[in-house]
Order: structure tokens, then sequence, then C-alpha cells
């Protein structure tokens, strides 16, 4: 991330300098596979730099989290390393995550991923499709199904602990931070209203961001140590984000655009060097293009090119082709991850038509494939290519036939701005600080600072290309995720001006700066808890997005999966006049098989019913005719009844003279509305309904 001698974090005037912890000695250990590390310090030479004031004798960290000093005076804490400072951000993070998991009704989008989980369950078939985004959390979400059965809870428990433990990899970027910005960086990582919110959330967002976030720390890692075992975690980490959401492949293209601008900036203007170039040659960029040259020429120039330049030719030789190995490898380890997770299974894309083609019948899925050696490159190739034009497809149209370019990018720009200012607002004026601080109020500037800083400011104007606006609320995690890094750097030079100000009995600095961050902690504390606890589907939270299903329509939804299940029909849809009408812009996808098969076009206005009615295993059927549904409510009285208030056909008389209890529910925020008329023999078993 920088060049030798700049791994360590600037030492400022006030004796701001990297902080040693328990790993030091394993960063300065040289490796097989290409060399010495880069340049470190031991821990005790470390130590006596002052730092934070985090490292005692035991190396423990003894700054943000132990110690007070004011006027001389010094009061002591339990002292913590700076892993386990970090350990205690996570572990809160998971509690934070899975309290009151499986409260929220499922939204729109969840209910859709989730169904076709139990579909591939029930089918045997799956094939990855762009609408529905990747295919890693539906697939481990059917094999936790398989074990446990499906719930709320558990649709959203893979994404709730992966995001959960995402603070534990502020840890990998140790060696670029000082402690107090590792600690205030998993803060940020662990509580912020935005992550929190659409941690406990089944989409792949989060999860995208925490293997992603993750692969990149263990990519910095292999630089600091030159460690093997780091290349292979950025192999698995980057091709797991890969197998989540498409716009993974806008990650890899901030990171080359963040790259080239860190390269001009070292290269112009050059400080100590006569030109660029010269700085090019002189650095461990141009000393590795010097010993490719080198080697290149052997079979030009046999041996005397490469002995003018090693003293061991054969030895170097050897790492080159070892650290060429295990890259090759990692590389091969994550298209493996990418060719299992998108491969076909069953049937593929037949099993999900109408009317399905039986798993068994299938031929190009991933277990076939296997079983025929010679033509699984060919597949795996096929496999993964397929894939890509298809996200590329998903994510390469902007605009819109009914609104100009221009007005649809400055409105998602918009709402993306005001989603940070209003449920990011310390984060982001921190990251803005942090950034301008770094950037020019520093003597040597930080690479990893700035590469990321580059990364969120290029998301901030490049995700409103895509955004659909009123729809993509939770876009808005991946230009805030890189912005952290520089965040957690404002936060840690507000932090030590404070610190240092305690110590001055004359100054008033100290009283501001904690009381500023007393104030930034605790709003993001009371939006955490309003948006993910207190609030979490009205008009008012403003990261609810428009198909959220409203607090009270659980009672609908527990009042299915209690009263399911029967070999008797136990729902009835009433598919009368104006059902889907109103909502036919979400898309009917009329082909697909979807369950129940009755629903028709009408299956997507539903949602997210078919996810209750599916794991319930509610026995389902829907009549169209007024006459039908009147005739059947009085001969057999099926247990549920489900219609739109607004539909004047339905005989609501019959309802409750057959003695039926009647609670409507908005499916979407403030809107689509739907009533559940359930009969009396069923309503001591419909928790909460009694009190409709």
């Amino acid at each position: 991330m920088s060049r030798r001698g700049d791994e360590s974090p600037p030492s400022d005037d006030d004796s701001d300098s990297a902080v040693a912890d328990s790993s030091a000695p394993d960063d300065a250990e040289s490796t097989s596979d290409g060399g010495p590390g880069p340049e470190t310090t031991t821990p005790q030479q470390t130590a006596e730099t002052d730092g934070d004031g985090e490292t005692d004798s035991d190396g423990a960290v003894t700054g943000p989290l132990s110690r007070l000093t004011g006027g001389g005076d010094r009061l002591q804490m339990v002292p913590l390393t700076l892993a386990q400072a970090v350990v205690v951000i996570t572990v809160a993070s998971l509690v934070v995550r899975l309290v009151g998991l499986g409260a929220r009704p499922l939204h729109f989008d969840e209910a859709r991923v989730g169904y076709w989980s139990l579909h591939y369950i029930d089918t045997g078939s799956f094939a990855y499709r762009p609408i529905v985004h990747g295919p890693f959390i539906q697939l481990v979400n059917s094999w936790l199904f398989r074990l446990f059965g499906p719930s709320d809870f558990l649709a959203r428990l893979t994404p709730a602990l992966i995001a959960g433990l995402l603070p534990a990899s502020a840890y990998l970027y140790r060696k670029h931070l000082r402690a107090t910005e590792v600690i205030a960086l998993a803060g940020f990582l662990a509580f912020n209203a935005i992550f929190v919110y659409y941690s406990r959330y089944l989409r792949s967002d989060m999860l995208l961001v925490a293997f992603v976030f993750t692969g990149f720390g263990l990519l910095v890692r292999y630089y600091d140590t030159r460690r093997i075992r780091y290349l292979y975690g950025v192999g698995l980490f980057v091709a797991l984000g890969l197998t989540t959401k498409e716009n993974a492949l806008v990650y890899l293209l901030t990171w080359v655009g963040a790259t080239v601008l860190l390269a001009d900036h070292a290269l112009f203007p050059p400080r100590g060097f006569s030109t660029g170039v010269a700085r090019i040659k002189q650095s461990w960029v141009g000393r590795l293009l010097g010993d490719a040259k080198a080697v290149a020429l052997v079979p030009f120039k046999g041996m005397e090119v490469a002995n003018r330049r090693f003293e061991d030719p054969l030895a170097v030789r050897r790492k080159v082709a070892t650290l060429a190995f295990h890259t090759g490898a990692a590389a091969l380890l994550g298209f493996l991850v990418l060719v299992f997770f998108y491969a076909d299974r069953g049937a593929g894309m037949a099993g999900l038509q109408t009317p399905p083609t039986p798993a068994s019948q299938g031929s190009t899925g991933l277990y076939e494939a296997l079983g025929q050696p010679l033509q699984f490159p060919g597949y795996a190739y096929d496999t993964v290519a397929g894939a890509f034009d298809q996200a590329i497809d998903q994510w390469g149209e902007v605009g819109s036939e009914d609104r100009g370019f221009l007005e649809l990018y400055i409105e998602a720009f918009n709402e993306e701005k005001n989603n940070i200012l209003t449920y990011a607002p310390g984060l982001g004026a921190f990251a803005l600080f942090g950034f301008l601080y770094e950037r020019y109020a520093t003597e040597r500037p930080r690479a990893l600072v700035t590469f990321l800083s580059y990364c969120g400011i290029a998301s901030l104007f490049g995700y409103a290309l895509q955004n659909d606006p009123g729809t993509g609320y939770w876009l808005t995690i991946h230009i805030i995720v890189p912005l952290t890094v520089p965040a957690a750097v404002g936060v840690s030079r507000f932090y030590r001006w404070g610190r240092d100000a305690l110590s001055d009995p004359d100054s008033d600095v100290d009283v501001v700066v904690f009381f500023m961050l007393f104030l930034v902690v605790s709003w993001g504390a009371f939006q955490t808890a309003e948006t993910s606890y207190l609030d979490t589907t009205s008009e008012d939270n403003g990261l609810v997005q428009f198909a959220q299903p409203e607090s009270e329509a659980r009672a609908a939804f527990d009042a299915v999966s209690a009263i399911g299940g029967s070999e008797d029909p136990d729902v009835v849809l009433y598919m009368g006049s104006n059902y889907s009408g109103s909502y036919g812009y979400l898309g009917a996808e009329s082909s697909r098989y979807r369950k129940p098969t009755c629903t028709g076009g009408g299956w997507i206005a539903s949602l997210p019913l078919p996810w209750y009615l599916e794991k319930s295993g509610a026995n389902t059927s829907c009549e169209r005719n007024e006459f039908d549904l009147q005739t059947r409510i009085e001969e057999e009285t099926p247990p549920i009844v489900i219609v739109k208030p607004s539909d004047n056909t339905v005989p609501r008389e019959t309802l409750k003279a057959e003695g039926y209890t009647a609670r409507t529910f908005n499916f979407y925020r403030g809107a689509h509305p739907m009533t559940f008329y359930v009969h009396e023999e069923y309503v001591d078993r419909a928790p909460g309904w009694e009190s409709g």
C-alpha cells in the first residue's frame, strides 16, 4: 500500500506513531516465498515512541479503553490488548445484530430471495438469475433450511453473522493505522445505523461488504508480511464477494481507479528524486521490474545478466516461481469458488420454468459436470463467463424510458447524500475531516487512508449512475464502507487532541473535543436503536424501502404459519378485481414456476405472502369469482381468506355471518393493503389475532 519505510503511521509533533501489538514479531519475520517483508520495528522500539500511549511493557493497549491523563493524574482501568479490544467490539456487534432478528416481517425482496431457497429444496433445481442477485445467500439458506427448517430469523442469520464479524477485519489494517484508529474503525463497522439495519436483512449487500473489505485487508496483510496464507485468503474472500451481488465488480473498478490516482500522487511531484521515473527505478516496483528483466534475459544471454543482478540467481528464481505458483493457486481457488456457487443445480433454468423440468432430467448441473472431468474445465469457464455476462447486463443499463438520465442521476445522488447526512452524519463528517487532515496536514500521508478515501468518493458519484431513486437505499452501504477508514483517522485525531489537552490545566479543548465525541457516539447509538429496533417499518424511518410490510402484519403471517400445513385447504386467496393491476410495474415473470401457482401473474404483487405460505406448508388455493368464493365460504369455511380491501366484490356480509374476524395490513410502506379473514375456530391458534 505504500513504499518501504511508509508502512507505519507518521510520527507527528504530538508523538503520534505506530502502536505495537502482539503480532509485531510476525510482521518482522522473513518468508520463503519472495524475500523479506517490509521493514518493521520491534515491539520494544515501537512502545518507546509513546504512539497513542496505547502500549505498556506487556503490549497492552492502555489508550482509549484504559486510561485518561489529565493534570498529571492517571485513571487506570482494565488494560486490553488491541486484539482484545477488537474482539470486544466484534462480540457487541454480533449481539446488536442477533437480538430480535426475526421480529420485522420479511420485506418484498427478502421474501423473494427466501422463496427461491425453498424452491431449490422443493425441486432440486437452481440457476443464477441477476434479478435475485448472487447465488451465495440462496444456496447457504437452502442448506440451513434443510437442517433447521425455514424461519424469518434463520433467513437473516447468515447476513447478520457475517456482517457482525466484519469489525474483526479492522485488525487486518493494524500496521497502517494507530490503535485508536483501528478501534474507531471497528466501532464504525459495528454500530453505524445503516450497517446494522441492513445486516439484519435478507439481502446480499452487507455480505458483499464483509467479504470484499476483509479480502482487501488480507491483501494489505500479505503486503505487510509476505506470508503466503494471506494470498489464499484474498482469493477466497474476493471470490465469495463476487458470489453475493453483481456490484462486486464495482469494487474492483474502484480499486483500479484509486491505484492509478495513488501512483500519480507518488510520481508528481516526486520528493527527493529528479523525476518520477527516477523514483520508480529506486522503488520496490522498479527493483521488481529490474529483477523480472534479468530473469527474462536468461534464455537470450545466459546467466550473465542474472549473475550481475543477484547474488544467488537460482534462489531468486525459486522464490519467483514459488510466488507465481501460489498466486496462480489462489486465483484458481477463487475461480473454483465462483464455479461452485454459480453452477446450475438439477435441471437449472428449466427447473424454474412452468412446467418445471424434474431435477433428475438435468444434464448440466454442477454434480453432473464433476462426473465428467475432461469436460469440466470447459463447463467451469462457460459457467463463470455466462454469469459475468448476465451481471454486466444487469448493471450495464442506466436511465429510464420515462425519465432522462441527468434527472435520475441527480435524484439518486441526492438520496445517497441525504442518507449519509441523516444516518451516518458522524461517519461522513469525520471521513471528510480525516481525509483532508491526512492529505494536507501530515508530512507523509498514508497510502491506505488516501486509497480508501478515493474509493469512497468515487462510489458516492458512481453509484448514482445505477441507483433507482426511491428503491436502492441499501446501496449507500457501498459508499460509506471505504469511508470508515478516513473516518477512523478523524476520530482518532480528535481523541488525541482531547487526550493531550487533559494534561494542560488551562485548556478547555478537552471538554469541547470529548463533548463532540460524546454527541457523535450518542446520536449514532440513538439512530441505530431507532431504525433497527424501535421503528423498523414506518415511513418515519428513512432506511425502510417502500416494499416493507408494516410491523402489525406480523400477526397475519404468524396466523398463516400457525394454521397452515393441514391436508385440507388452509388459505384461500381471492384474485378478484384489481388484485394485481396496481402493482403490475413490479414485473410478473409469468414463465416462472412459483407457488401458489394459482396466483399466476399476481404472484409478485402478493409478496411477501408466498414466502410465508410456502415455509408453513399451507395448502393454498385461489378463487377468481365472487359467487364461487361465497359458496366456498358457506360450504367449506376455510381457516383463512385473503382479499384486497378495495375489492367491492368481496362477500363481506357472508364472511361476517360465518364467524370470520378481519384485520387489514399494509404490505408496502403505507400502501398495498391486504385484508386477512380468520375463522373463529382458528382465532385461538393465531397469536395476537383475538385483539383484532
